[in-house]
């Protein structure tokens, strides 16, 4: 604003000495916009001239002329002495004046002569100063009026562009400022209404209604230059001006409205609208807010404000739909990291019961329904189900019981997968509810059922109930696994140790098989639960199959031990190198028929049933075994020869070849300390000499590593 009334101080400046006239500006208040240009002897006495003062002057002016729509010539406190008045207006409003003079004609300036004889103090001061100011002729009075229009024209033309820059320019700043805060919680409602209510001169009150439920609305939050209390006022979809918005989902404007029936949702509240406008906010194309304004005059609304206004709109749009995903991410991550700490807790506990009240208690938790339930069908047992429940009358759970196993065991297939997935159903007595089938083995065998607010939120909350159905499934199929794998174990315990009071050979031979394979197995790379049942196989191997058959409750073990016998008893049915064969199977048979053979690895080339691959392994595996045996056997032996720490260190560096002063200054040691050391090992092991050390390390299998600094 400085540097723009600095422009119009030098343009009125420039003004002033081509019409030799003083100029000055003030506003419709009276107050002084410009500096006085061009001041001579006789404007300076008037001025200063203080009855009255030269504010109270100015202020009768503007009460006088307050509605001239042009230049006039004015005549006022000294007679014969005449001053241009010229407004500036800005759009249809005055709001500045600009004030030239002085004029004086010839046929006056006697009449001035004897007023001021007789008005002034010093009369002689103010003659000499009129005498210095030229006549004026009709002529020039009308091109002063003219050159002091065009001056006001140029103002107001100036001031309205400069003015409307600065709007522009606050504008494009709020809408940074509102941008920059999108999907920050520093962005309020209050702040963007403070905001617009700034930017846009035009509109006299601001308000925004958020949705309450399907069909509703409420004002949320108001600002009016007036007063007005419509905070918390609700409205229906449809319901007058700004129903109308929430129901049609698009921008409405409505002028002249004062004595619209309409206007009562506002005048009870002390708001009286002239014209109104209202936007939509959407989210996912549903209103889901508005942002609504208007004036309480006549002056028709600026129809940059009204653009102002949807863009703000369309940027709360974009501020709350980024909002709310924030939250949705955020409240999906607390549910994630929920859901992680379900599933650590579910692969820990040994009790079905709990882990369907962890189920049942963790989705209420989740989704703050009235009621969770899940519903299991027993094993072995038909058509019995049993369940558990939070939230549900005895009743409640007798109807909801009944209805769930007929829709989903007794009339549809359990082992479909197209009816494995979530569904949204509705109870007897109203309620939805969310329904997630619990599969495990192929088949439904449970429901995990959670009651919801309303049938839309099974959106929100289907894939997180569908992972903890999942979890819930596998959990149960981990504690039927654990629970048929310890049946399992027992099981192959007792008939094994049932072998060796009958054939104690066969009871040795097979516990030495599994100690072997699961050895090789392990290095071959096999699952944890292909090392099991190899295990298994092993310690049964020696049993008749039939037997097995009627005794053994694991069809993958019995398929397994049948491998196991072509393989062996029958090899002329199996083709060399087959791959029809299990890796379980084959290494049985390999295992067995190395053992079997004293440990021949000869034997094994004829064994064409078992692939080469895991013949070949197998020898690598026992080359392995037998030199790392060996080496722990050599290791242990020097480890026990009666020697101290430091003694051995001495042996080692001795066997290495140092001489006794190289191993002094490795060991930080005096040579003296050196061949002490080495007199005590000569007695302990039984030598005379470097020599005979040495040969004597070599023989009990002593292999050189590399140095290390001892």
């Amino acid at each position: 604003m400085a540097k723009s009334l600095d422009l119009l101080q030098e343009l009125q400046d420039a003004y002033a000495s081509l019409c030799n006239m003083t100029i000055t500006m003030f506003d419709s208040e009276g107050n002084w916009v410009t500096h006085f240009s061009g001041i001579n002897s006789l404007t300076k006495l008037i001025l200063e001239y203080q009855k009255p003062s030269l504010q109270e002057r100015v202020r009768k002016v503007i009460d006088i002329f307050s509605q001239i729509t042009k230049p006039i010539m004015y005549e006022h406190s000294f007679p014969g002495i005449k001053f241009i008045l010229a407004p500036v207006r800005i759009g249809e409003k005055t709001e500045y004046f600009i004030w030239a003079g002085v004029i004086v004609e010839e046929q006056t300036r006697e009449l001035l002569r004897e007023y001021f004889d007789t008005h002034m103090e010093d009369p002689s001061q103010w003659i000499k100063a009129l005498a210095t100011v030229s006549d004026t002729t009709e002529e020039v009075k009308q091109e002063l009026l003219d050159s002091i229009g065009n001056l006001a024209k140029i103002v107001s033309d100036f001031t309205a562009r400069d003015r409307m820059e600065a709007e522009q320019k606050q504008k494009f700043d709020i809408l940074q400022e509102v941008s920059d805060l999108v999907g920050s919680p520093d962005l309020t409602v209050p702040t963007i209404l403070e905001r617009f209510l700034k930017a846009a001169r035009g509109i006299d009150f601001l308000g925004a209604a958020e949705k309450t439920d399907e069909e509703s609305f409420s004002v949320t939050h108001i600002l009016s230059t007036t007063g007005g209390h419509l905070a918390g006022t609700a409205f229906s979809t449809g319901e007058g001006f700004l129903g109308q918005v929430s129901a049609t989902g698009t921008f409405g404007f409505w002028e002249n409205i004062s004595r619209d029936p309409r206007t009562l949702f506002f005048t009870q509240k002390n708001l009286h609208p002239h014209s109104l406008f209202c936007y939509p906010v959407l989210e996912r194309e549903e209103v889901i807010a508005l942002l609504f304004g208007g004036s309480f005059s006549d002056n028709r609304l600026k129809q940059d404000d009204i653009d102002l206004g949807r863009i703000i709109a369309r940027l709360l749009a974009i501020h709350k739909t980024q909002v709310s995903l924030q939250q949705r991410m955020n409240a999906q991550m607390l549910r994630l990291s929920v859901l992680l700490e379900i599933c650590q807790v579910l692969n820990v506990v040994q009790d079905l019961k709990r882990i369907l009240l962890i189920l049942v208690d963790m989705s209420l938790n989740l989704v703050q329904g009235p009621f969770s339930c899940v519903l299991l069908r027993e094993r072995d047992a038909d058509g019995t189900t049993r369940i558990v429940s939070r939230g549900l009358t005895a009743e409640q759970i007798d109807q909801y019981r009944k209805d769930l196993t007929e829709r989903y065991f007794a009339t549809q297939s359990t082992d479909n997968p197209q009816s494995w997935e979530a569904a949204v159903h509705e109870t007897g007595w109203g309620t939805p509810v969310a329904e997630c089938p619990i599969v495990y083995e192929g088949q439904i065998q449970g429901i995990l059922s959670v009651g919801l607010g309303s049938k839309k939120e099974m959106a929100e909350y289907q894939t997180l109930l569908s992972g903890l159905s999942v979890m819930g499934g596998v959990a149960i199929q981990h504690l039927q696994d654990r629970k048929n794998m310890d049946q399992m174990d027992q099981l192959v315990g007792i008939l094994h140790r049932s072998m060796e009071q009958w054939d104690y050979e066969a009871y040795k031979l097979t516990a030495d098989a599994k100690e072997l394979a699961v050895s090789f197995a392990k290095y071959f790379g096999l699952s944890v639960a292909e090392i099991r049942n190899l295990a298994h196989a092993c310690l049964l191997s020696r049993y008749d199959f039939d037997f097995l058959k009627e005794t053994l409750p694991s069809p993958e073990l019995l398929a397994i031990l049948k491998e196991y016998e072509e393989l062996v008893k029958e090899p002329e049915k199996v083709t060399a190198g087959s791959t029809f064969y299990g890796s379980v199977s084959q290494i049985v048979a390999l295992v067995l028929t190395y053992l079997l053979h004293k440990e021949s690895t000869e034997i094994l080339s004829e064994l064409v049933s078992v692939s080469t691959v895991i013949r070949e392994n197998f020898i690598v595996f026992l080359d392995t075994r037998e030199v790392a045996n060996r080496q722990i056997s050599i290791d242990k032996q020097i480890s026990e020869w009666p020697l101290t720490s430091r003694e051995q260190q001495v042996m080692h560096l001795v066997i290495k070849g140092l001489s006794n002063r190289e191993i002094a200054a490795k060991l930080f040691i005096s040579e003296h300390t050196v061949k002490n050391h080495m007199s005590n090992i000569f007695q302990k092991l039984g030598v005379s000499d470097r020599t005979q050390l040495i040969a004597k390390a070599y023989r009990s299998g002593y292999a050189q590593t590399p140095d290390s600094n001892m």
